[in-house]
């Protein structure tokens, strides 16, 4: 765009899209092979490492934020950037309907979500067996979250993710 036509967008104070050669923008192709609970509200999770290279380790953990959930992966925010590698292992604890809630798996994409934030994809390794008992358990969480669009049965927040993660880093 020349300059002077971005500076004209700027003077306005909003840019509103424009169709050129009216391109139509396939949908995505969802390759999710399970449903995916959306949160109205960001559900605060305990991540740590669990293992790296195929080795187990025992480090501390730190909070993110979930977004979305299903038996098949999630999707979490957070304010600590790292590499995606098959060889990291990411353990996520979290209270969910009044129970303590445990997954865990490795990181299959990024993207930057805010300043200094990112967020993550992660596919779950589960086993079959417990993977039912997830589908059973998000069952519930999702008949209630229809039910109920302000359900709060977890460990929500109302904040905007910026200011969790200053609190965390500042505190």
């Amino acid at each position: 765009m020349p300059r002077e036509d971005f500076e004209r967008v700027l003077a306005k104070g909003r840019c509103k899209p424009v169709v050129v050669n009216h391109l139509q923008i396939e949908p995505r192709e969802e390759r999710r092979k399970f449903f995916r609970i959306e949160f109205n509200q960001l559900l605060e999770t305990s991540m740590t490492i669990k293992e790296l290279n195929g080795k187990r380790l025992d480090v501390g953990n730190t909070k993110v934020l979930v977004k979305n959930l299903g038996p098949g992966g999630l999707c979490f925010i957070s304010h600590i950037k790292f590499p995606l590698q098959k060889s990291i292992v990411l353990k996520f604890k979290t209270n969910l309907l009044n129970q303590e809630l445990y997954v865990s798996g490795t990181p299959v994409w990024t993207e930057e979500y805010d300043y200094d934030l990112y967020v993550y994809g992660i596919q779950l390794m589960i086993e079959e067996n417990d993977r039912k008992d997830l589908i059973r358990f998000l069952n519930q969480v999702q008949i209630k979250t229809k039910n109920n669009l302000l359900f709060d049965e977890g460990s929500f927040i109302t904040e905007h993710p910026g200011n969790f993660f200053k609190g965390i880093i500042y505190n």
